[in-house]
């Protein structure tokens, strides 16, 4: 007798788990409907780039343009946000990059295909918003952090002998790959030895 109630306490518990198992699967199923799908669901897989040029959306009758920043779109329909909103008027700055002496030449290193970039000597022309300079250097192939700079394959970096300063409207600032440029800056990158 005692071995058929462990036997029907055993089945019942078996049965138990099964239930809960299916319920554990079936639940989530229905509080997961169509009408609550969450918002990232929603949104474009991510598009790779080299440029701004691959970035273009159709929407509409209309052409979009969006920003190609770290190899990836930054906008991949229509409805998404993006943080870097393509503007109507360029925001305009001068940049100086000078390296031991030698000023950088931004013409050779700019490609076309980044519209949203343009160069006319040390002025930028910016159609993007919240730009930093680490995306404005990214398109120069060049890179830029608080104690080096990056040239190609070449690296300048702060020791006793050389000094890498950053000056945006004549005051020095310490923002570095992280400024914003602002409409009318005048912003001034200079590595050089240092003079006793």
């Amino acid at each position: 007798m005692r071995k058929k109630r462990e036997k029907l306490f055993s089945k019942i518990l078996v049965l138990t788990f099964l239930v809960l198992v299916i319920l554990g699967f079936t639940v989530p199923g229905f509080i997961n409907s169509a009408d609550n799908v969450p918002l990232a669901s929603t949104q474009a897989e991510p598009r790779l780039c080299n440029t701004d040029a691959d970035c273009y959306l159709s929407c509409g009758d209309n052409p979009e343009p969006s920003a190609c920043v770290q190899n990836l779109c930054q906008k991949n329909s229509c409805s998404e946000g993006t943080l870097y909103t393509v503007l109507d008027q360029p925001l305009t700055f001068s940049l100086d990059v000078e390296v031991n002496g030698t000023s950088l030449d931004f013409s050779t290193r700019i490609n076309t295909q980044n519209f949203l970039t343009t160069f006319s000597g040390n002025q930028v022309s910016l159609f993007a918003k919240n730009f930093q300079l680490e995306q404005l250097f990214e398109r120069l192939n060049l890179k830029l952090d608080d104690e080096c700079i990056y040239v190609d394959n070449n690296v300048y970096c702060n020791s006793q002998d050389n000094h890498l300063t950053m000056q945006v409207n004549g005051a020095e600032s310490l923002a570095y790959a992280n400024y914003v440029p602002q409409q009318d800056d005048q912003i001034k990158i200079v590595y050089q030895k240092i003079e006793p």
